[in-house]
């Protein structure tokens, strides 16, 4: 019975062995599970420069990217000081280089700022025209012909077209759209290659490149650095790309006589070249790829061609700008002043006086024979009339052939004239025309004839003598023009069908020395009124807006024997200078920020 119980013993652990190691064996074959590898997204990071920005459409154009909408998903962070911070589509600026961005196939994912804004070049918007800068549509060309003495590379944006056009070829870029698809193109040829492309065309040269599709007062002009041709609402827009001290070699002899006193020179040099800092800034056409266009509008460029003076004063002054605080200034300038110049804050308004600007505050240049200013009283007009009626007054602007300037309109002269230009200027800034309507100022349209003047009158005058608002009765209707531009732009000599005379001169004579019929425009908001029956009698002073810098002043207190430095300070207030020139130098290993 014992020897029994042994073995059943024996026999079930036996069975247990057997069984244990089997299910041992069994879990050593069972596959291990593990969790699935995540494929890394392929992304591409590069160093790129913003090129256009539409904030209201999302899309931005980036060197080198191809991709050019972006969403709110979109990441945008600042280096400095080797921290990362967040920052918004608004610190992306039109013409930055210190820029990176990382993409893939479908979207921009992030977009790294290395610092603050970095400009060494600036974007410059090519007019077909520069005679009349109210008219927008001069920005737009139909067709573009380019030609260098050597080659030339093009490209699309995005860099995946690339072209090289060989020395002395003229090529013509022309714009389509398909009746079909209703897509617009640009085409050109190469030879016997053809082009068809919808993107921004990027083009450069060893040499400078002559765009002989437009012309200027040196003829067919040329451009430095880079040119590039895009489209916008079924036309071209053409932008140069160009450092900014090249481009003010050809800024500078363009708004200001070479022939000039060399301090003079320097002071347009270091005006122009804040004016364009701050320009860039402001991002007034980030939607069309440029800072600044080449008119009055911003900076005459390119009109005359370079000279040895000019690039003198340029290179001489290299970098130099004018701030208030931390910022570059408004550099505004002028040709000539009436002995006034004009507080800023009375001048670039929309429908009242704003705040005074520290650094544009008017100064009264004139000198009475004890060196002292001639006294007006801005606050009657009796004054104002009295003071620009005389001729012969001592002020550094004196040579201005309009120093002093007097025009006559009748009634229906002054009615053609404005139904010609005022619902287009209302259309374009409504609240600086407001109408009288039942007590109170309103913006309402206007009708295409307002009617028989009645009367018009000086509305408000700002303290330092410029002419801030009219006021126009007639039997139709009561309404203010605000702003001396747009009054100058409104009541413009050449619209009155008949002829008007404009009679101009300067403090050497007691008498006016020079006739001119029907001006473009009113030489400048320093004026009084005086009727006489049914003639209006504007008598002024000056040439331009009156804000900042008198050209002819400068000129004269250089042969006085003051330096740039000195000048500037005659025509700018609670102002410093400093150096702006640098390069931006690429980041190392960018790809660890991403």
């Amino acid at each position: 019975m014992k020897k029994k119980y042994l073995c059943f013993l024996l026999f079930f652990f036996l069975m247990f062995m057997i069984t244990g190691c089997k299910e041992e064996k069994e879990k050593e074959k069972e596959p291990e599970i593990t969790p699935p590898v995540e494929e890394k997204e392929d992304t591409e990071i590069i160093h790129t420069e913003v090129l256009l920005i539409d904030r209201e459409k999302q899309y931005i154009e980036l060197r080198s990217c191809p991709i050019t909408t972006y969403d709110d998903t979109l990441e945008i962070v600042r280096l400095e000081d080797g921290k990362l911070s967040p920052a918004t589509i608004d610190d992306l600026w039109v013409g930055m280089e210190n820029v990176y961005v990382q993409y893939n196939e479908q979207k921009l994912i992030k977009i790294l700022i290395d610092g603050k804004p970095s400009f060494v070049n600036i974007r410059v918007g090519i007019r077909h025209s520069i005679q009349d800068i109210a008219d927008i549509s001069t920005l737009f060309h139909d067709n573009i012909i380019l030609y260098s003495n050597s080659t030339m590379r093009m490209q699309t944006f995005d860099g995946l077209e690339t072209y090289q056009i060989p020395a002395e070829t003229q090529i013509a870029f022309n714009v389509h759209t398909s009746i079909t698809s209703q897509e617009t193109y640009i085409d050109a040829w190469i030879g016997k290659t053809y082009i068809k492309t919808n993107k921004r065309l990027l083009i450069e040269g060893a040499n400078e490149i002559s765009v002989s599709s437009i012309s200027r007062q040196l003829g067919a002009p040329s451009y430095y650095g880079r040119l590039e041709i895009s489209i916008y609402e079924g036309k071209m827009l053409l932008v140069n790309e160009v450092p900014i001290e090249n481009y003010l070699t050809k800024v500078v002899p363009s708004e200001m006589p070479s022939s000039w006193n060399s301090e003079a020179l320097k002071a347009q040099a270091v005006a122009a070249r804040t004016y364009a800092q701050r320009d860039i800034y402001n991002q007034k056409f980030p939607n069309y790829g440029y800072a600044v266009d080449d008119s009055e509008q911003s900076q005459v460029y390119n009109n005359i061609g370079t000279t040895e003076a000019a690039s003198s004063a340029v290179s001489q002054t290299s970098g130099l700008c004018m701030f208030y605080e931390d910022e570059p200034i408004i550099a505004y300038y002028f040709s000539g002043s009436s002995g006034l110049t004009a507080n800023g804050n009375e001048v670039w308004i929309e429908d009242h006086v704003i705040d005074e600007i520290p650094y544009l505050i008017g100064h009264n240049l004139t000198q009475d024979e004890e060196g002292n200013p001639i006294e007006f009283d801005s606050h009657s007009e009796e004054s104002m009339l009295q003071f620009f009626k005389q001729i012969q007054i001592n002020s550094p602007c004196g040579a201005n052939t309009n120093h002093r300037w007097h025009v006559l309109m009748t009634k229906e002269q002054l009615k053609n004239a404005i139904n010609a230009n005022l619902k287009m200027m209302a259309a374009t800034y409504p609240s600086s025309y407001p109408q009288l309507k039942d007590g109170e100022w309103v913006i309402a349209d206007f009708p295409n004839d307002i009617g028989n003047i009645q009367n018009i009158e000086v509305d408000e005058r700002g303290e330092s003598g410029v002419v801030v608002s009219l006021k126009v009765t007639t039997d139709q209707l009561t309404f203010r023009m605000i702003n001396q531009y747009n009054i100058r732009f409104t009541i413009r000599p050449r619209d009155a069908i008949s002829d008007v005379m404009v009679y101009h001169g300067t403090n050497q004579y007691p008498i006016y020395s020079r006739v001119t019929k029907n001006d473009s425009i009113l030489p400048s908001g320093f004026f009084a009124l005086e009727w006489e029956e049914d003639t209006l009698h504007f008598y002024g002073g000056g040439s331009g807006h009156g804000v900042g810098m008198s050209q002819y002043g400068a000129n004269e207190y250089a042969n006085q024997g003051l330096d740039f430095k000195a000048i500037l300070e005659k025509f700018y207030s609670n102002i410093t200078f400093k150096n702006t020139n640098g390069r931006y130098s690429s980041l190392l290993e960018f790809e660890k920020y991403f």
